[in-house]
């Protein structure tokens, strides 16, 4: 699979009409040892080095359009998602960060316009506990669907499936506009925290209606 992926990366591109002018792409299999869940990532070039200073590693930072492997490769995901290596970076490999993280693909998932029916997993499970990145694919998930490697629809089936989620893609930068991802995160982060500070506030009324 690894040796498939490598050589035939262009091809692939290719029969999914994948503009290589405007999108990069990257593809990880692991160096030696095949890696839990293997990806393929397309995200907005312009949009990646206006949002974070990012021409490369697409996986790490923003946001952009993934195949993700399934560890025990028996689906595939088509995924809205985000680089989950910055937030860990940033905030630390913890609950907070994974509830953070979590956060802002359902702030997006709610303000996104797309077709439920077409896209319907809110949430993917990618069968890895230990694998840092991997679990991070879940939490950043926004929207997609997932396929059974064993039966899988045909390419033009999978090439529209893409192309429309290409289309919620440009809505997702139209929404984030000229904003950074230090700022954005830090915006989210404040929204989590003020959301958890007017629940602790509502517990406390409520728990003080009742003496």
């Amino acid at each position: 699979m690894r040796d498939y992926f490598s050589i035939h990366l262009d091809e692939f591109l290719d029969a999914y009409e994948v503009d290589q002018e405007k999108y990069n792409y990257e593809l990880s299999i692991g160096a030696g040892v095949m890696t839990f869940v293997p990806w393929i990532t397309i995200g907005d070039k312009e949009f990646l080095i206006r949002f974070a200073n990012n021409r490369d590693f697409l996986a790490q930072y923003g946001f952009y359009i993934v195949f993700l492997f399934e560890s025990n490769m028996e689906k595939v995901y088509l995924s809205l998602n985000q680089g989950w290596t910055y937030y860990e970076k940033r905030y630390g490999k913890n609950d907070n960060t994974r509830n953070l993280v979590s956060n802002i693909s359902r702030e997006h998932r709610e303000k996104l316009n797309y077709d439920k029916n077409r896209f319907p997993n809110d949430h993917i499970i990618l069968n890895v506990s230990k694998e840092r990145t991997p679990k991070g694919y879940e939490y950043g998930h926004i929207c997609g669907k997932g396929y059974d490697l064993n039966n899988l629809p045909s390419i033009d089936e999978m090439k529209e499936d893409l192309h429309q989620l290409m289309i919620v893609y440009d809505e997702l930068i139209d929404i984030i506009g000229d904003g950074k991802i230090d700022d954005f995160s830090e915006m989210i982060k404040s929204l989590a925290c003020k959301e958890i500070i007017e629940e602790e506030t509502d517990e406390q009324e409520y728990q003080k209606n009742l003496m």
